[in-house]
This record gives structure tokens, C-alpha cells and sequence, in this order.
């Protein structure tokens, strides 16, 4: 049989205070998003954006491109630094044997 709990998360699980980068980045996206947003209504455009972060800074994208840039079946970017470590990953986490 299955069983249903209610799950209350601790303090940590719910992010904490935010810390001063945290805060300075935030500042950073709104003024970006602030900036776009100026940059749109001074050419009467009505366009739909979102801005990312990567190695390159802070990038603002067109909501169109969101489909080819996410993998919505894992809830994640379809591309990360980290998934062509999988394999060493697996190496070193198999037991000894």
C-alpha cells in the first residue's frame, strides 16, 4: 500500500537568508530585465524575454528559444558543464571490488 505524509522542510531546504552575492546578483538581473524592458518600449516592440546566466554573463533570451534550451522531462538545462563528468563520476563512486 501507499502512504501519504505531510513533509515540513527545515530551515535549510528552504534557502535561508540570502547571502550578499545572492542579493548583488538579483540587483544585477533586475536591471538588466529593467533595461530590456526600456529597450522595448522605445522601439514599440512587445516581445516576451528571460534572462540566463552562463560562463559568458548575463544574457537575455527570447521566450521562443526556451523549448530548444531546456530538457522539460528532467526539469533542467538541456545543456550542463557537469553531465560529461557522469562517467567519472560513476568511476570513482563504485565500490571497490
Amino acid at each position: 500500500m501507499y502512504d501519504v505524509r505531510q513533509v515540513v522542510l527545515g530551515h535549510m531546504q528552504q534557502g535561508g537568508s540570502p547571502s550578499p552575492f545572492d542579493r548583488l546578483l538579483a540587483n544585477r538581473l533586475g536591471y538588466r530585465a529593467l533595461n530590456l524592458i526600456d529597450d522595448e518600449l522605445a522601439a514599440h516592440q512587445d516581445g516576451s524575454w528571460f534572462i540566463g546566466v552562463n560562463e559568458s554573463g548575463m544574457r537575455p533570451c527570447s521566450m521562443d528559444t526556451m523549448p530548444s534550451l531546456i530538457d522539460a522531462a528532467h526539469r533542467r538545462p538541456r545543456e550542463q558543464w557537469w553531465l560529461q563528468l557522469r562517467t567519472i563520476a560513476r568511476m570513482v563512486s563504485d565500490e571497490v571490488r
